[in-house]
């Protein structure tokens, strides 16, 4: 627990051994988190203002542990008036010193929904064969997160069993196919909190590109 004279933030299921380093940089406003690179659990922050009775609390429950540095920033007024935009969570992804992703939270947040990958095909269909199509095939990967103060962080696609291939922003991703074959196309995404970071919930399709006859 990090605790000053008038507020405390507390990081609960959080391990460190002599070997590990952990970095956390807290203000009354602002809390920076460096986690080392072999945690993977998940962990609990509360963060409460004693600066004057009526500030109140946050609570984000449920949070995978990134490698990437994470901050925290706090509108106590926000947090009083119990607005979604109480506390921005930033991540620098890249680690260039740039937060790259952003998301708003209201002060009690848990996410544990899964996001959804949508898929379109673009290209003629046959009328003989279901999932069939003639010439070359066009494939749309969309992700969505139903969580609305969340936010896609990444998507993933796998063709036949290959290695995962990472979508880019905006999340969309098209797919030329163009050889005959039976392809079988594995997706999924993930969110800021890394919900579905496994890919347990992924998605699987199988289709043909065949001959016009």
């Amino acid at each position: 627990m990090i605790a000053w004279g008038d507020y405390y933030t507390l990081l609960e299921n959080i391990e460190t051994s002599s070997w590990q380093i952990d970095t956390f940089v807290s203000t009354r406003t602002n809390l920076q988190v460096d986690f080392d690179d072999n945690k993977i659990w998940k962990y609990n922050l509360s963060i409460d203002d004693f600066y004057n009775n009526a500030t109140g609390s946050i609570y984000i429950n449920n949070i995978d542990i990134k490698k990437e540095v994470q901050q925290y920033s706090i509108n106590w007024q926000n947090v009083v008036n119990n607005t979604n935009d109480a506390v921005i969570y930033q991540i620098d992804s890249d680690n260039d010193g740039n937060y790259d992703k952003t998301t708003q939270l209201p002060p009690t947040f848990q996410d544990n929904i899964v996001p959804t990958t949508s898929i379109n095909f673009v290209g003629i269909s046959t009328t003989w064969e279901a999932n069939s199509f003639i010439e070359s095939v066009s494939i749309q990967l969309d992700a969505q997160d139903n969580e609305r103060w969340s936010g896609i962080d990444n998507t993933y696609y796998s063709l036949d069993n290959n290695s995962w291939s990472l979508i880019y922003l905006p999340y969309t991703k098209t797919i030329e196919i163009n050889w005959l074959w039976e392809y079988t196309l594995n997706y999924y995404s993930i969110d800021i909190f890394w919900n579905n970071r496994d890919g347990t919930n992924s998605n699987i399709y199988t289709y043909r590109k065949t001959r016009n006859i």
